[in-house]
Protein backbone atom coordinates (compact mmCIF):
# COMPACT_ATOMS: atom_id res chain seq x y z
CA UNK A 1 0.00 0.00 0.00
CA UNK A 2 2.51 2.62 1.01
CA UNK A 3 4.68 1.52 -2.52
CA UNK A 4 1.68 2.51 -4.00
CA UNK A 5 1.25 5.86 -2.22
CA UNK A 6 4.70 6.54 -3.25
CA UNK A 7 3.67 5.82 -6.76
CA UNK A 8 1.03 7.83 -7.18
CA UNK A 9 3.00 10.56 -5.17
CA UNK A 10 5.92 10.18 -7.35
CA UNK A 11 3.77 10.88 -10.50
CA UNK A 12 2.11 14.04 -9.28
CA UNK A 13 5.77 15.19 -8.93
CA UNK A 14 6.36 14.31 -12.27
CA UNK A 15 2.83 16.19 -13.70
CA UNK A 16 3.53 19.22 -11.84
CA UNK A 17 6.87 19.68 -13.17
CA UNK A 18 5.60 19.33 -16.53
CA UNK A 19 2.97 21.63 -16.12
CA UNK A 20 5.27 24.00 -15.23
CA UNK A 21 7.77 23.32 -17.66
CA UNK A 22 4.79 24.08 -20.17
CA UNK A 23 4.07 27.02 -18.68
CA UNK A 24 7.54 28.76 -18.85
CA UNK A 25 7.73 27.73 -22.13
CA UNK A 26 4.39 28.91 -23.13
CA UNK A 27 5.48 32.68 -24.11
CA UNK A 28 9.04 31.98 -24.50
CA UNK A 29 9.53 35.07 -27.30
CA UNK A 30 12.00 35.96 -29.30
CA UNK A 31 11.47 39.96 -29.36
CA UNK A 32 13.23 42.52 -31.26
CA UNK A 33 13.01 45.97 -29.80
CA UNK A 34 14.06 49.14 -32.00
CA UNK A 35 13.87 52.51 -30.58
CA UNK A 36 13.02 56.20 -32.05
CA UNK A 37 17.19 56.93 -31.32
CA UNK A 38 17.66 53.65 -34.08
CA UNK A 39 19.35 51.89 -31.64
CA UNK A 40 17.88 48.12 -31.04
CA UNK A 41 18.12 45.19 -28.83
CA UNK A 42 16.87 41.20 -29.34
CA UNK A 43 15.55 39.46 -26.40
CA UNK A 44 14.86 35.44 -25.91
CA UNK A 45 13.01 33.24 -23.77
CA UNK A 46 10.89 35.73 -22.88
CA UNK A 47 7.48 34.83 -20.90
CA UNK A 48 5.46 37.47 -22.19
CA UNK A 49 5.31 41.00 -24.30
CA UNK A 50 5.04 42.91 -21.07
CA UNK A 51 8.01 40.64 -19.93
CA UNK A 52 10.87 41.29 -23.23
CA UNK A 53 9.37 45.22 -22.31
CA UNK A 54 10.47 45.47 -18.89
CA UNK A 55 13.04 48.49 -17.98
CA UNK A 56 11.90 50.58 -21.67
CA UNK A 57 10.46 53.87 -21.59
CA UNK A 58 6.88 52.58 -23.72
CA UNK A 59 7.11 56.09 -25.58
CA UNK A 60 10.77 55.73 -27.00
CA UNK A 61 9.69 52.05 -28.61
CA UNK A 62 9.03 52.31 -32.15
CA UNK A 63 9.21 49.31 -33.98
CA UNK A 64 8.83 45.25 -32.10
CA UNK A 65 9.17 42.34 -34.09
CA UNK A 66 8.48 38.78 -32.41
CA UNK A 67 10.19 35.95 -34.26
CA UNK A 68 9.41 32.70 -31.78
CA UNK A 69 7.58 31.19 -29.50
CA UNK A 70 3.89 31.32 -28.30
CA UNK A 71 1.91 34.83 -28.79
CA UNK A 72 -0.62 34.53 -26.28
CA UNK A 73 -4.36 36.70 -25.63
CA UNK A 74 -2.58 38.53 -22.70
CA UNK A 75 -0.23 39.58 -24.69
CA UNK A 76 -2.90 41.46 -26.99
CA UNK A 77 -4.93 42.57 -23.93
CA UNK A 78 -0.98 44.11 -22.86
CA UNK A 79 -0.70 46.07 -26.01
CA UNK A 80 -4.17 47.51 -25.67
CA UNK A 81 -3.98 48.07 -22.28
CA UNK A 82 -0.55 50.53 -22.80
CA UNK A 83 -1.24 51.55 -26.69
CA UNK A 84 -1.40 55.12 -25.26
CA UNK A 85 2.09 54.62 -23.54
CA UNK A 86 3.34 53.30 -26.84
CA UNK A 87 3.11 56.36 -28.67
CA UNK A 88 5.53 56.01 -31.19
CA UNK A 89 5.30 52.82 -32.14
CA UNK A 90 4.99 52.74 -35.75
CA UNK A 91 6.14 48.88 -37.09
CA UNK A 92 4.55 45.91 -35.43
CA UNK A 93 5.45 42.49 -36.55
CA UNK A 94 4.61 38.56 -35.52
CA UNK A 95 6.60 36.50 -38.17
CA UNK A 96 5.76 33.34 -39.24
CA UNK A 97 8.18 31.61 -37.64
CA UNK A 98 6.15 31.14 -34.12
CA UNK A 99 4.50 28.12 -32.80
CA UNK A 100 1.39 30.11 -32.29
CA UNK A 101 -0.45 33.27 -32.02
CA UNK A 102 -3.86 33.81 -30.34
CA UNK A 103 -6.55 36.20 -31.85
CA UNK A 104 -7.20 39.43 -30.53
CA UNK A 105 -10.12 39.57 -28.03
CA UNK A 106 -13.30 41.84 -28.23
CA UNK A 107 -13.34 43.89 -25.47
CA UNK A 108 -16.18 46.49 -24.99
CA UNK A 109 -14.21 49.20 -22.63
CA UNK A 110 -12.03 49.75 -25.28
CA UNK A 111 -10.98 48.97 -29.29
CA UNK A 112 -7.51 49.90 -30.81
CA UNK A 113 -5.23 47.79 -29.82
CA UNK A 114 -2.29 50.46 -31.36
CA UNK A 115 -1.95 54.01 -30.78
CA UNK A 116 -2.09 56.57 -33.74
CA UNK A 117 1.36 56.21 -34.78
CA UNK A 118 1.16 53.08 -36.12
CA UNK A 119 2.23 52.78 -40.24
CA UNK A 120 2.71 49.24 -40.81
CA UNK A 121 1.67 45.62 -39.46
CA UNK A 122 2.31 42.08 -39.96
CA UNK A 123 1.09 39.47 -38.02
CA UNK A 124 0.99 35.79 -39.64
CA UNK A 125 -0.62 32.38 -37.62
CA UNK A 126 -3.24 34.51 -36.30
CA UNK A 127 -6.42 33.64 -38.16
CA UNK A 128 -9.10 36.51 -37.03
CA UNK A 129 -9.01 40.07 -36.97
CA UNK A 130 -11.35 41.18 -34.15
CA UNK A 131 -13.77 44.07 -34.42
CA UNK A 132 -12.57 47.98 -34.63
CA UNK A 133 -8.72 46.43 -34.38
CA UNK A 134 -7.82 49.06 -35.91
CA UNK A 135 -10.64 51.57 -36.42
CA UNK A 136 -9.07 55.53 -37.53
CA UNK A 137 -5.74 55.08 -37.74
CA UNK A 138 -4.85 57.99 -39.88
CA UNK A 139 -1.08 56.84 -40.15
CA UNK A 140 -1.59 53.29 -41.05
CA UNK A 141 -0.36 52.38 -44.58
CA UNK A 142 0.43 48.94 -44.73
CA UNK A 143 -1.32 45.58 -43.26
CA UNK A 144 -0.26 42.03 -43.94
CA UNK A 145 -1.90 39.33 -42.41
CA UNK A 146 -1.25 36.17 -44.40
CA UNK A 147 -3.31 33.49 -42.12
CA UNK A 148 -6.27 35.64 -41.41
CA UNK A 149 -9.68 34.03 -42.30
CA UNK A 150 -11.84 36.98 -41.04
CA UNK A 151 -11.96 40.59 -40.62
CA UNK A 152 -14.68 41.46 -38.02
CA UNK A 153 -17.08 44.81 -38.71
CA UNK A 154 -15.06 48.01 -38.64
CA UNK A 155 -11.70 46.69 -38.13
CA UNK A 156 -10.15 49.37 -40.69
CA UNK A 157 -13.15 51.83 -40.44
CA UNK A 158 -11.38 55.09 -41.12
CA UNK A 159 -7.59 54.28 -41.83
CA UNK A 160 -7.35 57.02 -44.25
CA UNK A 161 -4.02 56.31 -45.29
CA UNK A 162 -4.46 52.96 -45.77
CA UNK A 163 -3.22 52.19 -49.36
CA UNK A 164 -1.85 48.42 -49.01
CA UNK A 165 -3.60 45.02 -47.80
CA UNK A 166 -2.48 41.54 -48.08
CA UNK A 167 -5.14 38.77 -46.72
CA UNK A 168 -4.33 35.93 -49.36
CA UNK A 169 -6.14 33.41 -47.22
CA UNK A 170 -9.09 35.68 -46.31
CA UNK A 171 -12.77 34.31 -46.70
CA UNK A 172 -15.37 36.74 -44.47
CA UNK A 173 -14.91 40.49 -44.73
CA UNK A 174 -17.26 42.23 -42.43
CA UNK A 175 -19.41 44.76 -42.14
CA UNK A 176 -17.71 48.41 -42.24
CA UNK A 177 -14.65 46.26 -42.05
CA UNK A 178 -13.13 48.97 -44.32
CA UNK A 179 -15.25 51.50 -44.67
CA UNK A 180 -13.89 55.31 -45.40
CA UNK A 181 -10.03 54.01 -46.34
CA UNK A 182 -9.87 56.60 -49.06
CA UNK A 183 -6.39 56.04 -49.91
CA UNK A 184 -7.18 52.16 -51.24
CA UNK A 185 -6.79 51.53 -54.91
CA UNK A 186 -7.00 48.11 -55.83
CA UNK A 187 -7.96 45.22 -53.82
CA UNK A 188 -7.81 41.28 -54.69
CA UNK A 189 -9.47 38.97 -52.39
CA UNK A 190 -8.86 35.41 -53.86
CA UNK A 191 -10.84 33.37 -51.23
CA UNK A 192 -13.43 36.20 -50.19
CA UNK A 193 -17.39 34.26 -49.78
CA UNK A 194 -18.99 37.04 -48.15
CA UNK A 195 -18.87 40.66 -48.55
CA UNK A 196 -20.67 42.59 -45.45
CA UNK A 197 -23.10 45.56 -45.39
CA UNK A 198 -20.74 49.02 -45.99
CA UNK A 199 -17.72 46.97 -46.12
CA UNK A 200 -15.95 49.32 -48.57
CA UNK A 201 -17.82 52.44 -48.67
CA UNK A 202 -16.61 55.06 -49.24
CA UNK A 203 -13.38 54.30 -50.18
CA UNK A 204 -13.63 57.08 -52.82
CA UNK A 205 -9.61 56.57 -54.29
CA UNK A 206 -10.51 52.36 -55.00
CA UNK A 207 -10.14 51.84 -58.57
CA UNK A 208 -10.61 48.24 -59.29
CA UNK A 209 -11.88 45.33 -57.10
CA UNK A 210 -11.30 41.36 -57.83
CA UNK A 211 -13.53 38.80 -55.85
CA UNK A 212 -13.14 35.83 -57.79
CA UNK A 213 -15.19 33.39 -55.33
CA UNK A 214 -17.49 35.87 -53.60
CA UNK A 215 -21.04 34.80 -53.58
CA UNK A 216 -22.71 37.83 -52.23
CA UNK A 217 -22.10 41.27 -51.96
CA UNK A 218 -23.68 42.82 -48.65
CA UNK A 219 -25.93 46.20 -48.51
CA UNK A 220 -23.87 49.59 -49.82
CA UNK A 221 -20.68 47.54 -49.70
CA UNK A 222 -19.18 50.02 -52.43
CA UNK A 223 -21.18 52.79 -52.36
CA UNK A 224 -19.70 56.18 -52.94
CA UNK A 225 -16.67 54.35 -54.21
CA UNK A 226 -16.69 57.45 -57.15
CA UNK A 227 -13.37 56.41 -58.93
CA UNK A 228 -14.24 52.90 -59.10
CA UNK A 229 -14.15 51.61 -62.73
CA UNK A 230 -12.96 47.59 -63.00
CA UNK A 231 -14.99 45.20 -60.64
CA UNK A 232 -14.73 41.09 -61.06
CA UNK A 233 -17.71 39.04 -59.43
CA UNK A 234 -17.73 36.04 -61.40
CA UNK A 235 -19.46 33.75 -58.41
CA UNK A 236 -22.22 36.53 -57.22
CA UNK A 237 -25.76 35.59 -56.56
CA UNK A 238 -27.15 38.13 -54.86
CA UNK A 239 -26.61 41.82 -55.10
CA UNK A 240 -28.15 43.93 -52.00
CA UNK A 241 -29.60 46.79 -52.11
CA UNK A 242 -27.59 50.40 -52.63
CA UNK A 243 -24.12 48.27 -53.24
CA UNK A 244 -22.62 50.25 -56.03
CA UNK A 245 -24.71 53.40 -55.60
CA UNK A 246 -23.05 56.71 -56.64
CA UNK A 247 -20.28 54.75 -58.21
CA UNK A 248 -20.10 57.53 -60.58
CA UNK A 249 -16.87 56.45 -62.58
CA UNK A 250 -18.14 53.01 -63.15
CA UNK A 251 -18.74 52.11 -66.99
CA UNK A 252 -19.82 48.57 -67.24
CA UNK A 253 -20.85 45.52 -65.27
CA UNK A 254 -20.57 42.12 -65.69
CA UNK A 255 -22.45 39.31 -63.43
CA UNK A 256 -22.79 36.23 -65.08
CA UNK A 257 -24.49 34.10 -62.23
CA UNK A 258 -26.29 37.21 -59.89
CA UNK A 259 -30.18 36.47 -60.32
CA UNK A 260 -31.39 38.37 -57.22
CA UNK A 261 -30.74 42.53 -57.37
CA UNK A 262 -32.36 44.78 -54.55
CA UNK A 263 -33.07 48.48 -54.69
CA UNK A 264 -30.49 50.97 -56.07
CA UNK A 265 -27.65 48.63 -56.39
CA UNK A 266 -26.75 51.12 -59.79
CA UNK A 267 -28.51 53.97 -58.80
CA UNK A 268 -26.39 56.88 -59.04
CA UNK A 269 -23.80 55.17 -61.48
CA UNK A 270 -24.03 58.18 -64.35
CA UNK A 271 -21.81 56.68 -66.40
CA UNK A 272 -22.79 53.40 -66.94
CA UNK A 273 -23.17 52.21 -70.56
CA UNK A 274 -23.94 48.66 -70.61
CA UNK A 275 -24.74 46.20 -68.11
CA UNK A 276 -24.92 42.13 -68.54
CA UNK A 277 -26.84 40.06 -66.27
CA UNK A 278 -28.37 36.43 -68.06
CA UNK A 279 -29.93 34.97 -64.85
CA UNK A 280 -31.28 37.95 -63.70
CA UNK A 281 -34.60 36.69 -61.90
CA UNK A 282 -35.56 39.58 -59.71
CA UNK A 283 -35.29 43.74 -59.63
CA UNK A 284 -35.94 44.95 -56.71
CA UNK A 285 -37.75 48.18 -55.45
CA UNK A 286 -38.85 48.99 -52.58
CA UNK A 287 -41.62 52.42 -51.36
CA UNK A 288 -39.17 55.25 -51.04
CA UNK A 289 -36.10 53.71 -52.19
CA UNK A 290 -34.16 54.14 -54.96
CA UNK A 291 -34.61 51.95 -58.58
CA UNK A 292 -32.43 49.84 -59.44
CA UNK A 293 -31.19 51.58 -62.24
CA UNK A 294 -32.12 55.08 -61.02
CA UNK A 295 -29.88 58.23 -62.30
CA UNK A 296 -28.15 55.43 -64.94
CA UNK A 297 -28.13 58.48 -67.31
CA UNK A 298 -25.93 57.07 -69.79
CA UNK A 299 -26.84 53.34 -69.61
CA UNK A 300 -27.70 52.20 -73.28
CA UNK A 301 -27.35 48.64 -73.25
CA UNK A 302 -28.53 45.90 -70.93
CA UNK A 303 -28.19 42.16 -71.37
CA UNK A 304 -30.25 39.69 -70.35
CA UNK A 305 -31.19 36.26 -70.08
CA UNK A 306 -34.28 34.17 -72.42
CA UNK A 307 -36.46 34.42 -69.27
CA UNK A 308 -37.36 37.83 -68.11
CA UNK A 309 -36.78 38.85 -64.81
CA UNK A 310 -39.21 39.71 -62.34
CA UNK A 311 -39.88 43.41 -62.21
CA UNK A 312 -40.99 43.74 -57.91
CA UNK A 313 -42.11 46.76 -56.20
CA UNK A 314 -42.97 49.96 -56.83
CA UNK A 315 -41.47 53.20 -59.09
CA UNK A 316 -40.09 52.60 -62.16
CA UNK A 317 -36.74 50.41 -62.01
CA UNK A 318 -35.34 52.17 -64.96
CA UNK A 319 -36.39 55.85 -64.03
CA UNK A 320 -33.73 58.59 -65.14
CA UNK A 321 -32.17 55.59 -68.27
CA UNK A 322 -31.82 57.16 -71.62
CA UNK A 323 -35.03 57.19 -73.43
CA UNK A 324 -33.10 55.13 -76.44
CA UNK A 325 -32.03 52.00 -75.02
CA UNK A 326 -31.47 48.12 -76.27
CA UNK A 327 -31.74 45.08 -74.47
CA UNK A 328 -29.67 42.01 -75.52
CA UNK A 329 -30.84 38.66 -74.88
CA UNK A 330 -27.82 36.08 -74.23
CA UNK A 331 -27.21 33.08 -72.77
CA UNK A 332 -25.85 31.98 -69.59
CA UNK A 333 -21.94 33.13 -70.58
CA UNK A 334 -23.37 36.58 -71.92
CA UNK A 335 -23.22 35.44 -75.59
CA UNK A 336 -26.37 36.69 -77.74
CA UNK A 337 -29.08 34.15 -78.53
CA UNK A 338 -29.71 32.72 -81.60
CA UNK A 339 -32.50 31.24 -83.78
CA UNK A 340 -35.49 29.33 -82.09
CA UNK A 341 -34.07 30.43 -78.53
CA UNK A 342 -33.87 34.12 -79.46
CA UNK A 343 -37.30 34.03 -81.34
CA UNK A 344 -39.06 32.50 -77.60
CA UNK A 345 -37.12 35.12 -75.80
CA UNK A 346 -38.38 38.15 -77.77
CA UNK A 347 -41.45 36.36 -77.52
CA UNK A 348 -41.94 35.82 -73.59
CA UNK A 349 -40.23 39.93 -73.27
CA UNK A 350 -42.61 41.50 -75.84
CA UNK A 351 -45.82 39.57 -73.59
CA UNK A 352 -44.62 41.12 -70.25
CA UNK A 353 -46.98 43.45 -68.95
CA UNK A 354 -45.38 46.74 -68.63
CA UNK A 355 -48.19 48.91 -69.04
CA UNK A 356 -48.06 48.08 -73.04
CA UNK A 357 -47.89 44.73 -74.41
CA UNK A 358 -48.06 45.77 -78.24
CA UNK A 359 -44.87 47.39 -78.78
CA UNK A 360 -41.38 45.83 -79.41
CA UNK A 361 -40.43 47.53 -75.66
CA UNK A 362 -39.42 45.79 -72.03
CA UNK A 363 -40.72 48.59 -69.77
CA UNK A 364 -38.72 50.83 -72.16
CA UNK A 365 -35.65 49.16 -73.66
CA UNK A 366 -35.90 48.29 -77.39
CA UNK A 367 -35.42 44.68 -77.83
CA UNK A 368 -32.83 43.77 -80.53
CA UNK A 369 -32.55 40.50 -81.90
CA UNK A 370 -28.70 41.32 -82.27
CA UNK A 371 -26.66 44.56 -80.91
CA UNK A 372 -23.71 45.68 -83.10
CA UNK A 373 -20.63 47.19 -81.99
CA UNK A 374 -19.55 50.88 -82.95
CA UNK A 375 -16.12 51.52 -82.16
CA UNK A 376 -14.34 55.16 -82.29
CA UNK A 377 -10.48 54.17 -81.94
CA UNK A 378 -8.42 57.70 -80.61
CA UNK A 379 -8.40 60.92 -83.04
CA UNK A 380 -5.72 63.61 -83.01
CA UNK A 381 -7.51 67.04 -82.25
CA UNK A 382 -11.20 66.23 -82.08
CA UNK A 383 -14.07 63.28 -81.15
CA UNK A 384 -16.62 61.70 -82.69
CA UNK A 385 -20.06 61.54 -80.33
CA UNK A 386 -22.14 58.63 -82.09
CA UNK A 387 -26.25 58.69 -81.03
CA UNK A 388 -28.02 56.85 -79.77
CA UNK A 389 -25.79 54.43 -78.29
CA UNK A 390 -21.83 52.73 -79.51
CA UNK A 391 -24.11 49.98 -80.09
CA UNK A 392 -27.13 49.46 -82.00
CA UNK A 393 -29.57 46.80 -84.01
CA UNK A 394 -29.25 46.28 -87.74
CA UNK A 395 -31.55 48.40 -88.97
CA UNK A 396 -31.39 52.15 -86.48
CA UNK A 397 -30.24 55.28 -87.98
CA UNK A 398 -26.90 56.07 -86.38
CA UNK A 399 -26.08 59.96 -86.19
CA UNK A 400 -22.28 61.06 -86.01
CA UNK A 401 -21.38 64.27 -84.13
CA UNK A 402 -18.05 65.77 -84.95
CA UNK A 403 -16.09 67.74 -81.99
CA UNK A 404 -13.28 69.73 -82.90
CA UNK A 405 -10.97 70.77 -80.10
CA UNK A 406 -10.53 74.39 -79.81
CA UNK A 407 -8.28 75.74 -82.82
CA UNK A 408 -9.47 72.80 -84.96
CA UNK A 409 -12.20 72.24 -87.03
CA UNK A 410 -13.62 68.67 -88.71
CA UNK A 411 -11.60 68.14 -91.95
CA UNK A 412 -14.43 67.88 -94.69
CA UNK A 413 -14.58 64.28 -96.40
CA UNK A 414 -13.08 62.52 -93.96
CA UNK A 415 -15.54 60.97 -91.53
CA UNK A 416 -15.02 57.14 -93.06
CA UNK A 417 -16.86 53.90 -91.49
CA UNK A 418 -16.10 50.30 -92.38
CA UNK A 419 -16.96 47.34 -91.36
CA UNK A 420 -14.43 46.30 -88.19
CA UNK A 421 -13.32 42.84 -89.23
CA UNK A 422 -12.71 43.84 -92.56
CA UNK A 423 -11.65 47.09 -93.51
CA UNK A 424 -12.14 47.50 -97.23
CA UNK A 425 -15.74 46.75 -96.60
CA UNK A 426 -17.03 50.44 -96.22
CA UNK A 427 -20.39 51.31 -95.13
CA UNK A 428 -22.18 54.87 -96.93
CA UNK A 429 -22.75 57.84 -95.13
CA UNK A 430 -24.85 60.50 -96.19
CA UNK A 431 -25.32 63.55 -93.70
CA UNK A 432 -23.10 62.69 -90.76
CA UNK A 433 -25.56 59.27 -90.42
CA UNK A 434 -25.84 55.64 -91.54
CA UNK A 435 -27.93 52.86 -91.41
CA UNK A 436 -26.36 49.91 -89.22
CA UNK A 437 -25.59 46.65 -90.80
CA UNK A 438 -25.71 43.54 -89.69
CA UNK A 439 -22.13 43.73 -88.16
CA UNK A 440 -19.59 46.04 -86.22
CA UNK A 441 -18.75 49.13 -87.74
CA UNK A 442 -15.74 51.79 -86.88
CA UNK A 443 -16.10 55.11 -87.19
CA UNK A 444 -12.88 57.53 -88.03
CA UNK A 445 -12.62 61.08 -88.97
CA UNK A 446 -10.16 64.06 -89.01
CA UNK A 447 -9.99 67.27 -87.80
CA UNK A 448 -7.47 70.04 -88.64
CA UNK A 449 -5.89 73.58 -87.68
CA UNK A 450 -7.94 76.10 -88.15
CA UNK A 451 -5.50 78.68 -90.38
CA UNK A 452 -8.31 81.59 -91.02
CA UNK A 453 -11.20 83.02 -88.67
CA UNK A 454 -12.15 80.99 -85.27
CA UNK A 455 -15.06 78.74 -86.39
CA UNK A 456 -18.32 78.38 -84.17
CA UNK A 457 -19.39 75.18 -83.51
CA UNK A 458 -18.93 71.76 -85.56
CA UNK A 459 -22.13 71.65 -87.26
CA UNK A 460 -24.35 68.93 -86.07
CA UNK A 461 -26.06 66.13 -88.53
CA UNK A 462 -29.64 66.00 -89.13
CA UNK A 463 -31.53 63.58 -87.74
CA UNK A 464 -33.33 60.82 -89.00
CA UNK A 465 -36.17 59.53 -87.09
CA UNK A 466 -38.15 58.70 -90.05
CA UNK A 467 -38.79 59.81 -93.47
CA UNK A 468 -36.85 63.57 -93.67
CA UNK A 469 -39.06 66.53 -93.06
CA UNK A 470 -38.94 69.24 -95.00
CA UNK A 471 -36.92 72.40 -93.81
CA UNK A 472 -38.29 74.75 -91.76
CA UNK A 473 -37.45 78.24 -92.22
CA UNK A 474 -35.73 79.78 -88.44
CA UNK A 475 -35.83 83.37 -88.85
CA UNK A 476 -35.08 83.41 -84.91
CA UNK A 477 -31.72 82.29 -85.14
CA UNK A 478 -30.86 85.44 -87.38
CA UNK A 479 -30.99 87.42 -84.19
CA UNK A 480 -28.57 87.49 -81.61
CA UNK A 481 -30.78 89.29 -78.99
CA UNK A 482 -33.64 86.85 -78.99
CA UNK A 483 -34.66 86.06 -75.49
CA UNK A 484 -36.56 82.86 -74.55
CA UNK A 485 -38.10 81.74 -71.52
CA UNK A 486 -39.12 77.92 -71.08
CA UNK A 487 -41.25 77.14 -68.75
CA UNK A 488 -43.05 75.24 -66.45
CA UNK A 489 -39.37 74.32 -65.39
CA UNK A 490 -39.67 71.48 -63.73
CA UNK A 491 -41.98 70.33 -66.30
CA UNK A 492 -44.19 66.97 -66.66
CA UNK A 493 -43.75 67.34 -70.06
CA UNK A 494 -45.07 69.86 -72.11
CA UNK A 495 -42.45 72.96 -72.39
CA UNK A 496 -43.96 76.61 -73.34
CA UNK A 497 -41.40 78.96 -75.28
CA UNK A 498 -41.74 82.85 -74.53
CA UNK A 499 -40.26 84.88 -76.67
CA UNK A 500 -40.53 82.63 -79.92
CA UNK A 501 -41.81 84.86 -82.44
CA UNK A 502 -41.32 82.62 -85.73
CA UNK A 503 -41.44 78.90 -86.57
CA UNK A 504 -37.96 77.41 -85.87
CA UNK A 505 -36.01 73.91 -84.54
CA UNK A 506 -35.50 72.75 -80.80
CA UNK A 507 -32.88 70.04 -80.64
CA UNK A 508 -33.15 67.95 -77.51
CA UNK A 509 -29.96 66.19 -76.26
CA UNK A 510 -29.07 63.94 -72.78
CA UNK A 511 -26.97 65.42 -70.41
CA UNK A 512 -23.79 63.76 -71.84
CA UNK A 513 -23.91 65.69 -75.08
CA UNK A 514 -26.07 63.00 -77.20
CA UNK A 515 -28.69 64.32 -79.54
CA UNK A 516 -31.97 62.54 -78.97
CA UNK A 517 -34.34 64.49 -80.89
CA UNK A 518 -35.41 67.77 -83.34
CA UNK A 519 -38.90 68.99 -82.95
CA UNK A 520 -40.37 71.17 -85.47
CA UNK A 521 -42.11 74.12 -83.85
CA UNK A 522 -44.49 77.10 -84.86
CA UNK A 523 -44.23 80.63 -82.93
CA UNK A 524 -46.70 79.39 -80.63
CA UNK A 525 -46.12 75.33 -80.13
CA UNK A 526 -44.93 74.04 -76.96
CA UNK A 527 -41.74 71.36 -76.61
CA UNK A 528 -43.01 68.11 -75.99
CA UNK A 529 -41.13 65.94 -73.06
CA UNK A 530 -43.97 63.55 -72.12
CA UNK A 531 -42.08 60.50 -73.83
CA UNK A 532 -39.17 61.06 -72.15
CA UNK A 533 -38.25 59.72 -68.68
CA UNK A 534 -37.67 61.91 -65.18
CA UNK A 535 -34.16 63.68 -65.81
CA UNK A 536 -32.28 66.28 -66.74
CA UNK A 537 -32.18 67.56 -70.54
CA UNK A 538 -30.90 70.14 -72.75
CA UNK A 539 -32.22 71.90 -75.09
CA UNK A 540 -31.00 74.18 -78.01
CA UNK A 541 -33.20 76.86 -79.90
CA UNK A 542 -32.13 79.08 -82.05
CA UNK A 543 -28.61 79.13 -80.86
CA UNK A 544 -29.00 79.03 -77.27
CA UNK A 545 -28.79 75.83 -74.54
CA UNK A 546 -31.53 75.67 -71.66
CA UNK A 547 -31.39 73.24 -68.96
CA UNK A 548 -34.77 71.56 -68.17
CA UNK A 549 -36.06 69.03 -65.84
CA UNK A 550 -38.45 66.32 -66.74
CA UNK A 551 -40.53 65.25 -63.46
Amino acid sequence: MRQQVLGLVGLLVVLFALVGAQSAWAGNLTVKVVKVDKSEETKTAQASLQKALTGYTLSEVASLEISEGVFEAADWDWLRQNRTELSALAHFTITGGLTSVADMQTSYGSYNYFNGALQTVSVARASKITSRAFEDLKGLTKVAFPDVAEVESSAFKGCTALKTVDFPKLTTVGSRAFVGCSALTAISFPKVTKIGDYAFKDCTALESVDFPKSTTIGAEAFRECSALTAIKFPMVTKIDYNAFKDCAALTTVTFLKASTMEYGCFSGCSSLTSATFPMAATFEKTYLNDDLFEGCSSLKTLSLGATPPNVKGMGSTFDGCPAVRYLQLVDAAGAPLAGSELDEAINAYEAVDDGNTKDNRWYGWIIAATLHKITVPPLAHGRLSISPALSAAQGATIVITPKADAGYQFKAGSLKAYRTDAPATAVNIADNQFTMPGFDVTVTAEFEEVTGPTPGPTPGPTPNPGPSPAPVPNPVEASSTVSLTLYPNPTSGLVSIEGLTAACQAEVYSVDGVLLERQQLSSNARLDLTAYPSGTYLVRIAGQSYSVVKR
